[in-house]
């Protein structure tokens, strides 16, 4: 999925670099071109499938301020639900909730052309906001328990195409001001979608699909 990982093969010459294959549903039409959006931005919060207990609290710290400036749609995760709905609901009681949708769990192909920004783990999601020419934000897991994640992390940001925050330094002010940094900005926006754009490779399914059949091909003869 990243040429940077063929250094960790003895031998190069088995290595190939296609990308992270997407299924049809979750890739854009092949003329979406992401713009700068000049009203009011909407925000994308996902901790993952299962949810990040790191990253609902944090953003919890700040909700009032986020939703003064931005639309906000916050996927926390099934288990934490409840919790952060009630504390939300709390944090809100004094506040419109027009700008805060929160689910649990969420199809982000249905919400991707209304989004303007992402905040999320270092999954493999990242390669769907690359195809969607996404900038995002990125926590990556605790190089403790996922390096991988971190490593993700660290290509994405070195290309210049996502800003990392690491879990130890990810504070309600930090991501405040980055969230504001990105969006902020037309021409910062831009130079980020216009990065991601060099790095988008749709046909990986396909690359994969015709090097299995020239195999089985080359094995027949």
């Amino acid at each position: 999925s990243y040429e940077e990982s063929a250094q960790y093969y003895k031998n190069k010459n088995i290595v190939a670099y296609t990308s992270q294959p997407i299924m049809d549903s979750y890739l854009p039409e092949i003329t979406f071109k992401r713009l700068y959006n000049s009203g009011r931005k909407t925000i994308l919060i996902s901790g993952g499938s299962q949810g990040s207990v790191v990253i609902n609290d944090t953003v919890l710290q700040i909700l009032p301020e986020l939703i003064s400036k931005y639309n906000v749609i916050h996927q926390c995760g099934a288990s934490n639900f409840e919790d952060v709905k009630l504390r939300s609901g709390y944090i809100l009681s004094n506040y419109s909730k027009n700008g805060y949708e929160l689910n649990s769990t969420l199809d982000f192909s249905s919400i991707y052309p209304r989004i303007d920004l992402v905040i999320s783990r270092a999954g493999s999601s990242i390669f769907e906001y690359i195809e969607w020419e996404l900038p995002s934000i990125i926590v990556p897991i605790s190089p403790k328990v996922s390096r991988d994640q971190s490593n993700n992390a660290t290509n994405m940001q070195i290309k210049g195409i996502a800003k990392i925050i690491e879990e130890n330094n990810f504070t309600p002010g930090l991501l405040l001001n980055t969230i504001d940094g990105v969006l902020g900005d037309e021409v910062n926006y831009m130079n980020i979608v216009d990065r991601i754009r060099n790095h988008k490779n749709r046909n990986a399914s396909r690359l994969i699909a015709e090097e299995i059949i020239k195999m089985i091909e080359s094995h027949a003869k």
